[in-house]
């Protein structure tokens, strides 16, 4: 079993990371575009960086928020 867990740990660290990555090049291109002159500026980029912004939040918010495992169940109180 604890194998198991432990493949599953791993998996889930390096998704984790590749989230994280993601996010972070998300932010670069924002912080860019905002540096660039209006002239220059892709129509529409802010909205789209935005919008992935909170997609991989969420992204990032799933993957902590379903991937608790409890290796041993607590005794049952009646």
């Amino acid at each position: 079993m604890q194998s198991n867990l432990n493949t599953i740990q791993e998996w889930c660290e390096l998704l984790a990371d590749l989230i994280w990555s993601t996010r972070q090049q998300v932010n670069n291109v924002a912080r860019i575009n905002s540096k660039t002159i209006v002239e220059l500026r892709q129509p529409h980029l802010v909205e789209m960086l935005d919008d992935m912004s909170k997609q991989v939040t969420s992204l990032l918010s799933t993957l902590v928020t379903s991937t608790f495992v409890i290796e041993k169940q607590p005794p049952q109180v009646m």
